[in-house]
């Protein structure tokens, strides 16, 4: 108890004095989302423009019985990865959706939990069970398990960073299932009371989610946290991104959303200024909504320049999406592998310089050679061609008998559009051809200078 007290007064104490926390600096770059059907999946492990993978915790999975904690599966899924010499980032899942495919997802909490007091809304159609973080009850036994979440991975290098959001993605429980499919449960959230009788307000949910914030800041020492952000609250209820994020920023976590497609960001919002200024003082996370597979998604290379636009660091990416962009893989397309090529080269973590609204346009995905412009021409024409990925380019000029006439380019190249200028003031009237190569690509065309 006396323990308990003390935590309270120090978390107040933090409020008060705008506690700020140590930044902290990992690595960048793109993810292989480990779900439930993918956890064992070891395909990707070879992709090299994949840092690593991502990967889902389960109280309820880990903590089956009052302090007795069994992490050896998502070890042994985690084994893999490492021994590769790739990198893991890890999630709580504090509240998810029996409507999603695992079979953990319809009880994130433990039923010893539940059983000692812990009051939780049940939404009977999808037969979840959606805790109340507010419960006394709940937050005791969370914390605890925290704890041990720190014990074991706090000082471990090869976990990139740990996702500790309270809720879901500070919500109170997950709109994009229940709330979409099921309006009317919002009635039933909100008449359930927690063990203490308090049942959900506006101002609780605000102190709830920043105690868990303050909570997981003190207890990690080492291991970067983040917090993805929603609304944070109920639907009609003040949108609490900007606070939230500025909330975790301020305590040294990183920040994040989930739920991007190709069309995100291209225009500007409140949120996107903020994600833009907090790139500046942490790193941002983004999570695809769903796989490509999805049409309403758009491409993966258009996911990535949307990633861009908000200075993404970390990008959290479907398995199916990365699998098609894995060679040897029977789904294996070459436009995936391209815009995974580009997710390598411009995601950034800090280190290198920050990519303009231009360079994200300039994104292609995949090689191309156009015809010059104006053709004939005399003496002065135009070759646009565009790279899907950082390579070495050529773009030479030869006569009709194959003779190297000029290098236009030769030169590595980040990925994008380009155009080339050639001046013939020098050159007599004739057919010409232009050779583009880059890797085993390669592709000519005709021009002719007339005087």
């Amino acid at each position: 108890m006396k323990k308990v007290f003390f935590t309270l007064i120090l978390l107040a104490s933090l409020s008060l004095l705008n506690f700020s926390y140590g930044q902290r600096n990992p690595e960048a770059g793109a993810l292989f989302y480990a779900s439930y059907l993918y956890r064992s999946n070891t395909q990707a492990i070879t992709n090299p423009h994949i840092i690593g993978a991502f990967y889902q915790i389960y109280w309820s999975e880990i903590e089956t019985s009052d302090s007795v904690y069994n992490w050896s599966v998502i070890e042994s899924q985690m084994q893999a990865w490492r021994s590769a010499g790739k990198k893991i980032a890890l999630r709580i899942m504090w509240s998810s959706s029996g409507y999603w495919a695992d079979p953990s997802a319809n009880k994130p909490t433990p039923q010893w939990v539940i059983n000692s007091g812990a009051r939780i809304a049940f939404h009977q159609p999808s037969q979840t069970e959606i805790p109340l973080i507010w419960d006394p009850i709940y937050q005791r036994y969370a914390m605890r398990f925290l704890r041990e979440v720190a014990r074991r991975f706090d000082n471990d290098t090869t976990i990139l960073f740990l996702d500790v959001t309270p809720g879901a993605e500070t919500n109170p429980y997950r709109f994009g299932t229940i709330d979409q499919i099921d309006p009317s449960f919002r009635q039933v959230f909100l008449s359930t009371p927690a063990s203490d009788g308090r049942t959900y307000n506006d101002t609780l949910w605000k102190n709830i989610v920043q105690r868990y914030i303050d909570s997981s800041a003190l207890i990690f020492n080492s291991l970067p946290l983040l917090v993805t952000l929603n609304i944070g609250g109920m639907p009609g209820s003040p949108n609490r991104l900007i606070d939230f994020g500025n909330y975790a920023v301020a305590r040294g976590l990183f920040v994040g959303q989930n739920g991007l497609r190709g069309s995100s960001y291209s225009t500007s919002s409140n949120s996107k200024t903020a994600f833009l200024n907090w790139a500046i003082q942490t790193k941002n996370f983004f999570e695809m909504v769903a796989s490509t597979n999805d049409t309403s998604v758009g491409t993966l290379m258009e996911v990535v320049q949307a990633s861009l636009r908000v200075r993404c660091s970390y990008l959290n990416i479907y398995a199916t999406d990365v699998l098609k962009g894995t060679r040897g893989h029977p789904t294996f397309d070459p436009n995936f592998e391209s815009a995974l090529i580009f997710a390598a080269s411009q995601l950034t973590g800090g280190t290198t310089s920050v990519k303009t609204e231009q360079d994200i346009e300039r994104a292609v995905s995949e090689f191309s050679l156009e015809q010059n412009f104006p053709n004939p021409f005399n003496p002065v024409t135009k070759i646009n061609y565009q790279v899907p990925f950082t390579n070495h380019v050529s773009l030479i000029v030869y006569d009709l008998l194959g003779r190297k006439i000029v290098t236009l380019v030769d030169e590595v190249k980040l990925a994008g559009k380009y155009d080339v200028t050639l001046d013939a003031s020098n050159l007599p009237s004739g057919v010409y051809f232009y050779k583009l190569q880059v890797e085993n690509f390669s592709s000519s065309r005709k021009m002719i200078l007339l005087r």
